[in-house]
C-alpha cells in the first residue's frame, strides 16, 4: 500500500502560523501607534490644561495690578468701573477677567467685597476661577473679643457668662457673685470672684468702632417707617415676620438685607422675628428690646447683623421664632435656613444673635438668657442682670471678614485666597 505524503499539510500549517504572526505584528504595531498617539494627545491636553491654568492665574495678577494702578492714580474703590472686561491674548493662550455681581450691589460703588471672575483658555482646555476681593485694612483689635464694653462690664449675683474668647471693658469689670467662664481683660479694675479663666487688669483699651458706621449702612439700606409697625403697650412692635434680601412685608426689599428703622426715641420691641441681614435701629434713646423668639443672622460674614444707635435690652430666652405662632413661613424660597426652604408653617428656629452686633449706648441682659454666635460690642456699659445666662460662641468667619466700620479702611482691595474656587471643563 502506498503511503500518503503530509508535506502539503505541513506547508498549510506553516502558512497559518506565518499569517498569525504577521497579524500579531500588525496589531502590535497598530497598538503601539495608538498608544503613541494617545500619549501624544494626553501630553498635548496636559500642556493645554497647564497653559489654561497659567492664563487664569495671569489674569488674577493682571486684575490685582490694574486695581493697584487705579488706586495709585488717586482714585478710590468707588471709582472702579462697573463692567471691566479685560481680554488678553498671548502665546500661552487667551484669558479675561471681570468683576461680577455680588448680591445685587452696584459694581460702580464697591464699598465692600467684590467678586472677580478669571478665565484661561488654551486649545481645547478651559480653566475658570472665581474669588472675592475684600477692602484692605487693619482689623480693629476689639474684633478679637467676644463681648466688650467701651464703659464698664457688670455681672450681678447669679449671672453667668461663658465664652472661649475674652470678654472685657475699658472702664472696669465687676462680677458680683457671678460665674465668668471666659478670659477677662480690662484697662481698669477687675473685682469680684468666680473668674474661671485668665484675668488681665492691665490690658490696653481696645479700639472701638466709630458711630459714623450708622451713616454708611443707612445709605445702603432700605427704610422701614416706624409708623408702619403696630403700636401697643407703649412700644412699637417688629413681630411675626421675616426680613431678608427677598422678604420685607413693609415695602421694597434690599439686596443686601439692610433695613433701617428710625426709632425717634420711642420703644421698639422685636418678638417672634427672623432677620437675615443687617437691622439698623437709629435714635434708640429710650431703648430697643431684643425680645423673645428672635433670630438675627447676617447675610454674609462681612456684614453686621444688628446695629443700634442708642441703648438695647436683650431677653431672647431659649425658644426661637415659631412659624406656627407667627402664622407665616419663615424659610420661604429665597430665605433658606441652613440651605433648606419649604412651604410649611411648622418650623421652630433657635433664639440667637449671630455675627457682629454693635450697640452705641448701653447693652443690658435680662432674664431668662441670651445666646450669641459671634460678638457683641457696646460703646457704653454692659450689664448682665441677676440670674441671667449669656453664652457666646466664636465665629471664625466674623474675625476673618470684619464688617465695614470694624477695620481701618486703607481704600484698597485684597484677595482672600480662602475664597478661590475653580472649574476645569
Amino acid at each position: 500500500m502506498k503511503r500518503r505524503s503530509n508535506i502539503p499539510m505541513r506547508h498549510g500549517a506553516a502558512y497559518i502560523v506565518a499569517l498569525l504572526a504577521g497579524t500579531i505584528v500588525t496589531i502590535t504595531g497598530l497598538s503601539a501607534l495608538s498608544i503613541a498617539t494617545t500619549q501624544a494627545r494626553t501630553r498635548t491636553l496636559s500642556d493645554q490644561h497647564t497653559m489654561s491654568q497659567l492664563m487664569a492665574r495671569t489674569m488674577m495678577e493682571h486684575a490685582k495690578s490694574a486695581v493697584a494702578a487705579h488706586l495709585r492714580d488717586g482714585n478710590t474703590r468707588l471709582d472702579l468701573p462697573g463692567n471691566i472686561d479685560v481680554v488678553l491674548t498671548s502665546p500661552y493662550g487667551d484669558g479675561y477677567w471681570r468683576f461680577a455681581e455680588l448680591d445685587g450691589a452696584r459694581l460702580n460703588n464697591i464699598d465692600g467685597p467684590v467678586a472677580i471672575q478669571l478665565h484661561g483658555e488654551n486649545g481645547d482646555a478651559l480653566f475658570h476661577q472665581e474669588a472675592l476681593l475684600f477692602p484692605a485694612g487693619e482689623t480693629y483689635d476689639v474684633m478679637g473679643m467676644a463681648m466688650y464694653s467701651g464703659g464698664s462690664l457688670t455681672l450681678r449675683s447669679g449671672a453667668s457668662v461663658t465664652s472661649e474668647l475674652p470678654i472685657g471693658a475699658v472702664g472696669g469689670v465687676t462680677a458680683d457673685a457671678a460665674i465668668v467662664d471666659a478670659p477677662v481683660e480690662s484697662a481698669g479694675s477687675i473685682s469680684g470672684a468666680a473668674y474661671l479663666g485668665s484675668v488681665d487688669s492691665d490690658a490696653a483699651s481696645r479700639l472701638m468702632p466709630s458711630d459714623t458706621l450708622f451713616g454708611y449702612y443707612t445709605d445702603l439700606g432700605e427704610r422701614i417707617i416706624l409708623s408702619d409697625l403696630p403700636f401697643r403697650a407703649g412700644s412699637y412692635w417688629l413681630e411675626d415676620l421675616v426680613l431678608s434680601p427677598s422678604e420685607n412685608p413693609f415695602g421694597a426689599t434690599n439686596p443686601l438685607g439692610i433695613y433701617v428703622i428710625d426709632c425717634g426715641g420711642s420703644w421698639v420691641t422685636l418678638r417672634n422675628v427672623r432677620v437675615v441681614g443687617t437691622l439698623v435701629l437709629l435714635n434708640a434713646s429710650n431703648s430697643v428690646w431684643i425680645g423673645q423668639n428672635t433670630l438675627i443672622q447676617p447675610t454674609h460674614p462681612w456684614m453686621p447683623s444688628l446695629l443700634v444707635e442708642g441703648d438695647a435690652g436683650f431677653y431672647a430666652g431659649d425658644t426661637g421664632p415659631s412659624e406656627a405662632a407667627a402664622g407665616i413661613n419663615m424659610n420661604p424660597r429665597g430665605t433658606p435656613y441652613q440651605f433648606e426652604s419649604d412651604s410649611d408653617r411648622s418650623d421652630v428656629y433657635p433664639a440667637e444673635i449671630q455675627g457682629v452686633a454693635y450697640v452705641s449706648g448701653d447693652a443690658v441682659f435680662y432674664l431668662p438668657s441670651q445666646t450669641i454666635r459671634g460678638k457683641l460690642i457696646a460703646g457704653g456699659d454692659i450689664r448682665v442682670r441677676t440670674g441671667v445666662d449669656v453664652d457666646i460662641f466664636p465665629d471664625p468667619d466674623v474675625e476673618r471678614y470684619p464688617p465695614f466700620g470694624f477695620f481701618e479702611d486703607t481704600g484698597g482691595l485684597a484677595l482672600d485666597p480662602n475664597t478661590i474656587t475653580w472649574t476645569m471643563p
